[in-house]
């Protein structure tokens, strides 16, 4: 976005002002205007001529001192080093995996599962059941770099394939800041099965249980020792079997445990889905789809808990189908501490 803005200012573009959303009450001068909340420190820009064309672009990157400079430049002309001003006191990370969160403020785990095989010496840890077709995370050779995982069809206690952070003490503790969890994964079918992607204050376990069960409108924990944690679920056993669901579980109370809480969309077999979580210091959560904010929680987990990312597969209760997911990647970002006492 910082880009498109530069861009713009450079070549006489200019931007708008107001104070407030500017939905329903300015008019942008042009498709693509560009306008700067001064209220609230967010940009906005317009995909057409009317009050209701703007679309919010996220957080600014510069301040409306900068930008004021920047719109007074002659255009085409070179600005020199007041191109780019970052204010190093506000904690801030890239929305698109694989680029680097502020370094000084934050710290991020980024694997593109492009290596020869899964790095289970410094970054994960992963468990299988003895069912045949319960299989471990490993790499498979991909244009995108993946790993697979697979869950068993038995029904029984050994069908399940976990993987989580290798260490508790990687973890980001919510209080400090933004904790972020993001995946992109894709079933090779979805009958039959129960897979959980998100964040958890508890390893991933030789047992190969799951963060939690969706069935028949409840949702319960899926065998392990949990107090915090957050996750996308889809299982296969709830009342509603083709959708997303939304779990969360804060200082050992799990969000609407008597009552699903589904989305409207659920995954496609063979297609890639991108699955974010943003918890913030107050341990409230958002949840995005494949970039679109499609939930949130307020205080979905405790401000004092740590979280690593976990994923977990297993087979369904009502019925069981052997199930493979790919995960392209995973992307985990927290705050660092300010003292390592």
């Amino acid at each position: 976005m910082l880009s498109k803005v530069l861009a713009e200012l450079a070549y006489g573009g200019g931007f708008a002002e107001n104070a407030g959303t500017p939905v329903s009450t300015v008019t942008p001068d042009r498709k693509g205007q560009f306008l700067l909340d001064t209220t609230n420190g967010t940009w906005w820009r317009s995909k057409g001529v009317t009050d209701t064309d703007w679309i919010a672009l996220g957080d600014p990157d510069l301040s409306l001192a900068e930008l004021t400079f920047l719109d007074g430049a002659t255009a085409g002309t070179p600005v020199a080093s007041k191109a780019v001003v970052m204010d190093s006191s506000v904690e801030s990370f890239m929305k698109t995996p694989g680029h680097i969160d502020a370094g000084r403020k934050r710290f991020e785990v980024f694997d593109d599962f492009l290596a020869a095989a899964l790095d289970a010496t410094d970054n994960w840890i992963v468990f299988s059941g003895s069912d045949g077709d319960a299989t471990s995370a490993v790499t498979v050779t991909a244009p995108e770099g993946k790993v697979d995982m697979g869950s068993g069809g038995a029904g029984s206690t050994n069908d399940g394939s976990v993987m989580s952070l290798i260490l508790l003490a990687k973890g980001s503790l919510v209080s400090l800041g933004t904790t972020v969890f993001e995946c992109r994964v894709s079933f090779d079918q979805i009958a039959g099965t129960s897979w959980c992607f998100g964040l958890s204050d508890t390893l991933a376990e030789s047992t190969e249980r799951n963060l939690y069960k969706v069935n028949s409108g409840t949702i319960a924990d899926g065998g392990l020792s949990l107090t915090n944690a957050i996750c996308f679920a889809f299982d296969t056993d709830a009342t509603a079997p083709t959708k997303w669901q939304f779990c969360s579980e804060n200082a050992g109370t799990i969000a609407a445990s008597a009552a699903e809480d589904a989305h409207t969309g659920g995954p496609t077999a063979d297609t890639y889905e991108t699955l974010r979580i943003e918890v913030d210091a107050d341990g409230d959560a958002r949840f995005y789809i494949d970039g679109t904010l499609v939930n949130s929680e307020t205080t979905a987990v405790a401000t004092t808990s740590l979280l690593i990312p976990f994923i977990g597969g297993n087979s369904a209760d009502d019925a069981d189908t052997p199930t493979d997911v790919s995960v392209d990647y995973v992307y985990f970002s927290g705050s660092r501490p300010s003292s390592n006492a």
